[in-house]
């Protein structure tokens, strides 16, 4: 019997982004060093590929099962994607890295300075079945795609992150008569889709940042010591300075807003860490319970959405007249955590809870456990608006003007369809000496 051998004459094993394909009903491939693929390997049934190293970025894929193991790391970048029907990537002292691709330029020309971040597509592991990551290392997830049709178990020696891309665009320009600049980040969220149950577990932090993560089972989240869940800011300023014929005018428009961290459970949700655990202006969800524990302290926090605008404007005009115009809007808005659940609720640490403008809506009891203190702190929403006119001349001057300050001060809210239990070792601190069941 005669057994094919495939002979790969490219250094490293590298197949080129020009139309390489490998191709069978079983494929098994084993280097002793690196696996670059930037083509096609394609199986109709189990597909293997063992190396020191795999980086991927063209089409990993098997019909039935697909198994990637090296001894370093896995890395699946520039749009990549690894499919399969059972998926299992084993990194074994190494990292698994699963990244939508950043690539910076700039350059300048007469007049302007620019900095752009070309962005790829998603990369995505895909598994229609069961899905498995394991890593002696990290298991990062950037602005990408992790699928599963049936459970999911990602495994880390240190850390887990599920996090968005950041991409970061910056101009400036000089003319005769303008001067200007324009500032914008985007944050390119990852999405973590389970059919199934899903269980995370890092050696060391978990984070999971502006990105969202879903399960229709069960969801588990361990961290052996820090657990973060929060959000990221998508950002954008723009300002221009103008002087022509005796008029002077500034405009600057700047907005942030906090782009969530989302975790949603059709059934129970449960998150564990031997150390701190800090929730920032994020909702999580569950169908069913949702438990949540710390070694150390838990902290629910808030981040702020702002927006501001100013104009500016000075002009001179004959005889030493003048006119001068300043309108200038700010609006600060605190964006709490928030969870719900369809059971009981539990929020317990060995340390200090803090609670900052939350949310807790429990479907049945709701239950807060410290071993220290519970401080639920307010938060102070911002509108403030002021308009200035003036007019001068060397023998007369006017001027009007108006402007308003509100500021709303939130407090957190429990609310549940059972019983509200709160307990600490070393005793309640609140802003707002009111508490019922509706608000902290």
């Amino acid at each position: 019997v005669l057994v094919p051998v495939l002979y790969l004459a490219q250094p490293d094993n590298r197949l080129m982004a020009n139309g390489a394909l490998i191709q069978g009903r079983d494929v098994t491939l084993i280097s002793g060093g690196e696996l670059n693929n930037s083509g096609t390997l394609r199986a109709s049934n189990d597909l293997a590929a063992s190396a020191t190293t795999i980086d991927n970025r063209g089409l990993i894929e098997a019909g039935n099962r697909l198994e990637l193991l090296a001894t370093d790391s896995i890395r699946n970048a520039a749009g990549g994607i690894i499919a399969g029907r059972d998926v299992s990537l084993i990194a074994r002292d190494g990292d698994i890295i699963n990244e939508r691709s950043v690539t910076t330029v700039s350059g300048s020309g007469s007049g302007y300075q620019y900095r752009a971040d070309v962005v790829t597509a998603a990369s995505r592991i895909e598994a229609a079945n069961d899905l498995s990551l394991v890593a002696g290392r990290d298991v990062h997830s950037l602005g990408s795609v992790i699928q599963a049709g049936g459970d999911a178990h990602i495994e880390a020696g240190r850390d887990v992150l599920i996090a968005s891309q950041r991409e970061e665009d910056r101009y400036s320009y000089q003319q005769r008569r303008e001067t200007g600049s324009q500032y914008q980040v985007t944050q390119h969220a990852s999405e973590l889709q389970v059919g199934g149950d899903l269980a995370i577990s890092a050696g060391r932090d978990l984070g999971i940042i502006a990105s969202r993560v879903e399960a229709v089972g069960d969801i588990t989240l361990q961290a052996a010591e820090n657990l973060v869940v929060a959000a990221a800011a998508n950002e954008s300023h723009e300002e221009s300075y103008r002087k022509h014929a005796g008029k002077k005018t500034q405009r600057i428009d700047s907005s942030v807003s906090q782009q969530q961290a989302e975790i949603e459970a059709g059934g129970s949700l449960v998150a564990v860490s031997g150390s701190d655990m800090t929730l920032v202006a994020s909702d999580l969800r569950s169908g069913d319970e949702a438990f949540f524990y710390a070694g150390g302290e838990l902290s629910l926090l808030a981040e702020q959405n702002s927006d501001y605008s100013l104009y500016d404007m000075q002009k001179k005009g004959s005889w030493g007249s003048k006119k001068t115009q300043r309108d200038e809007v700010t609006t600060v808005r605190n964006v709490g955590t928030r969870i719900t659940s369809g059971g009981e609720l539990t929020l317990v640490s060995e340390g200090d809870q803090l609670y900052q403008r939350a949310r807790l809506d429990s479907g049945a009891d709701l239950t807060l456990e410290s071993g220290g203190a519970i401080t639920f702190e307010a938060v102070k929403d911002l509108d403030q608006e002021s308009h200035e006119k003036s007019k001068s001349s060397s023998m007369w001057t006017s001027a009007k003007g108006k402007g308003t300050t509100d500021e709303t001060l939130l407090q957190s809210q429990l609310i549940a369809q059972g019983d509200i239990v709160i307990k600490a070792v070393d005793g309640l601190k609140i802003d707002i000496k009111e508490v019922n069941q509706q608000t902290v």
